[in-house]
């Protein structure tokens, strides 16, 4: 799909933004080995390379560099048990994959966790400031770090900053994390303690779960970001095979740019979280998702603001047999979600059929949904259904959408799975407009209705929507309330006593070309006179 110019101007004015100032290199560099680092994965070099930090800090800001070489990292130190304490003004720069920082073997035991870089302690004297890490490699050593099973959540961070700004982490390398973040920054209080995030041209491989032997992961996101005003773009994380714990980037940020990332074998692609901080004005566009369970998992709380969001340009390949919504806005949302849009995107199932019902999209607590330009091909149910929603408090807006060949399930317990909109609660609609879609079965006849609803509606607008060798195009309950239903719609056959629509709406039977109009008030399925 081709990006549109709005979306690549907001992100290159968010990435303007956001840049850190590095530290000047030009004006120290402590080289570890002149430290006394040895880089031949024999010896414990933490202790060197923290003296090449605290002297760059010491000189008021430089470069610590990396050469070739594998730094072996086993003495703990600080308050957050870190290899290595992180100071402000610092810039770490290696010389690519070669020069690797690896964590020893045993640090996870009971009682005992390990991060790499991480700050003194959890206060703002610990505050850490126009720091960078560029070009080298850290090894978390998972397979001889495994989690034991009575202590599954621990850290075990590469990066981890609480309090600071101006961070930048580029072309980096970070493989066999056992534990819960890889990349780790905020400190979970409102308002958010980091700003100024960048993250870019990086790879993550090989997380929790996906560790051999790491059975008793549970919980893992490769970038937790609790931050103002913060890009991720270009990154890449893959797991060797799909794991079940596993989350690419988790973000609590308002002013996010999160785009160009490449995601696969994943359990979820992004959370977009707003349960510690506001979430507000952000992008998430052009990112490419691979076998997820779920790809966009939203989670919201009493007492904080999710709103401004725009999922733009992604591309999400479901894995074979999903079992969860790619888009869910229902299972963990308690707060609304204010204006949220899903536009331009590629929804697919990897094969199918099966037996498992995942919808596309999930709409639950949001105050204004606009669903539009988006593709959804051969999945299992359908392309959008209605979750757990407030009473007459959600907006719905669905157009100029493309669905193909969904409802692929082979579950037989309800007809409402082969639907392409459904629209099912006991809640009400503020309003719902279904326009100028195109749904269509060009490999069998999968989807049996375009559009199935019994949840009660106030201001509801269906036209010019295009329907191939789809059995029908509206399936209204007789018994739920509508305020009134304004319908321009082709079909097939005669609409009375089949079609629900207001006064006024205009239906035309596609195989005799004969148009009727609905000329009573009640949005009832009768009144349909040939026009």
């Amino acid at each position: 799909m081709k990006k549109t110019t709005s979306i690549l101007a907001a992100a290159a004015l968010l990435t303007l933004q956001v840049l850190p100032a590095q530290a000047d290199s030009t004006t120290y560099v402590a080289n570890i080995q002149d430290f006394g680092a040895d880089g031949t994965d024999q010896v414990d070099d933490s202790a060197a390379i923290q003296n090449a930090i605290d002297a760059a800090a010491a000189h008021g800001g430089g470069t610590v560099y990396i050469p070739k070489g594998t730094y072996l990292l086993s003495q703990l130190r600080g308050k957050y048990s870190s290899l290595l304490i992180l100071k402000s003004n610092v810039a770490f720069q290696g010389e690519g994959a070669s020069s690797v920082l690896k964590v020893a073997d045993h640090l996870n035991q009971v009682g005992q966790e390990f991060n790499v870089f991480a700050p003194y302690d959890n206060t703002t004297a610990s505050r850490v400031d126009n720091v960078s890490f560029s070009n080298f490699k850290i090894d978390e050593n998972g397979v001889n770090n495994l989690l034991p099973q009575s202590e599954p959540n621990k850290g075990n961070r590469a990066i981890m900053v609480r309090f600071g700004s101006h961070i930048q982490v580029d072309h980096m390398v970070f493989e066999n994390n056992p534990g819960q973040q890889t990349l780790s920054f905020g400190n979970n209080t409102n308002p958010q303690t980091v700003s100024n995030l960048v993250i870019t041209n990086s790879r993550f491989a090989n997380v929790s779960d996906s560790v051999a032997g790491n059975a008793y992961a549970r919980d893992h996101s490769s970038i937790y970001a609790q931050a103002d005003t913060v890009q991720i773009s270009d990154n890449t994380f893959v797991n060797a095979a799909p794991g079940r714990f596993s989350t690419a980037i988790e973000s609590h940020s308002s002013h996010a740019t999160v785009s160009g990332n490449y995601i696969e074998n994943y359990y979820t692609g992004l959370n977009i979280v707003a349960t510690v901080t506001d979430h507000k004005d952000s992008l998430y566009a052009n990112n490419t998702i691979i076998r997820p369970n779920t790809a966009f998992q939203f989670w919201t709380r009493l007492g904080y603001q999710m709103s401004g969001i725009t999922l733009d340009h992604n591309t999400i390949v479901q894995r074979d047999g999903g079992l969860n919504s790619f888009v869910d806005t229902s299972a963990n949302v308690i707060s609304q979600i204010g204006v949220l849009k899903i536009t331009n995107n590629s929804f697919t199932t990897e094969s199918g059929p099966s037996v498992n019902t995942s919808s596309a999209i999930r709409i639950g607590r949001v105050g204004t949904i606009d669903i539009s330009h988006n593709t959804f091909t051969n999945l299992l149910a359908r392309a959008v259904e209605l979750g757990t929603m407030d009473d007459n408090a959600t907006s719905i807006s669905i157009t100029s959408n493309t669905v193909t060949d969904c409802g692929q399930t082979t579950s037989t317990t309800s007809d409402d799975f082969h639907t392409a909109f459904s629209f099912m609660s006991t809640n009400k609609l503020v309003s719902l407009n279904v326009s100028n879609n195109t749904i269509q079965n060009q490999n069998g006849k999968t989807m049996k209705t375009a559009i199935s609803g019994n949840t009660p509606l106030g201001a509801g607008t269906i036209e010019s929507n295009t329907l191939t060798h789809v059995g029908s195009v509206l399936n209204w309950s007789s018994t739920s309330s509508i305020d009134s239903l304004h319908l321009v719609q082709t079909g097939t056959g005669s609409p009375e006593n089949k079609i629900r629509a207001s006064a006024g709406s205009v239906w035309t039977d596609g195989t005799t070309g004969i148009s009727y109009q609905k000329t009573t008030d009640a949005s009832s399925a009768s009144g349909w006179k040939r026009m």
